[in-house]
């Protein structure tokens, strides 16, 4: 679940990972699109920075997050009509400040 601010807890991943998401959208219509777009290098399943996708019969969307070599944070941006939220991945070892 995102915050109040529409951010969502910050996930480790190794570089050059292929992360699996799943989101649900249980206030959603069917169909109703969600811009999704890399913030801090990596790309989406597409092979490009931005994609949009289309709410399935469940209200999910599925894509996957391919993190770059670089260590550090990794952000996907899910534009959803006026509501945007964030996914926040930090690629490499964990940060000073959370060890």
């Amino acid at each position: 679940m995102p915050n109040s601010l529409g951010m969502f807890p910050r996930v480790q991943v190794d570089v050059s990972a292929k992360i699996p998401v799943q989101l649900l959208y249980p206030e959603a219509e069917v169909g109703e699109t969600v811009v999704l777009q890399m913030l801090d290098g990596g790309t989406l399943d597409n092979g490009k920075i931005s994609k949009v996708v289309q709410l399935d019969a469940n209200k999910t969307v599925d894509f996957a997050a391919i993190i770059s070599v670089q260590e550090g944070v990794h952000r996907v941006a899910l534009t959803r009509g006026a509501e945007r939220q964030e996914l926040e991945f930090w690629a490499g070892e964990e940060p000073p400040v959370r060890r």
